[in-house]
């Protein structure tokens, strides 16, 4: 979930729905994920989706790059401390490609490069 806004323009309410898709929810499957395979015994792979935005800067995006930032080193921190158990986790960070999200972008003059 994107809403473009500077920084000094986020509300609290679209903060919250961002972090709330972005980060927790990504949070929440992966701990689950980790949680089931070693219950289980068994080796597995957790991959997290990031986006460039989580490693590069662009305005109008705080709250976004923020939530794949905090994905990004999230985990990081579960692939530490899930090694032992056989369990890995990566994350795969996308840069910019057609979709409904980035629909707009392509339509300026920046996106056409």
């Amino acid at each position: 979930v994107a809403i473009p806004r500077r920084a000094v323009d986020v509300t609290d309410e679209e903060y919250d729905a961002v972090m709330a898709v972005n980060q927790r929810g990504a949070f929440l499957v992966a701990k689950e994920a980790a949680r089931r395979m070693i219950q289980a015994g068994v080796r597995g792979s957790i991959i997290n989706v990031a986006s460039i935005q989580g490693v590069r800067q662009s305005g109008m995006h705080t709250t976004y790059g923020m939530s794949k930032a905090a994905v990004i080193q999230m985990t990081k921190i579960m692939a530490l401390e899930l090694m032992r158990q056989n369990v890995r986790v990566n994350a795969l960070a996308p840069g910019y490609f057609p979709s409904e999200m980035t629909g707009d972008f392509y339509e300026t003059e920046r996106g056409q490069y």
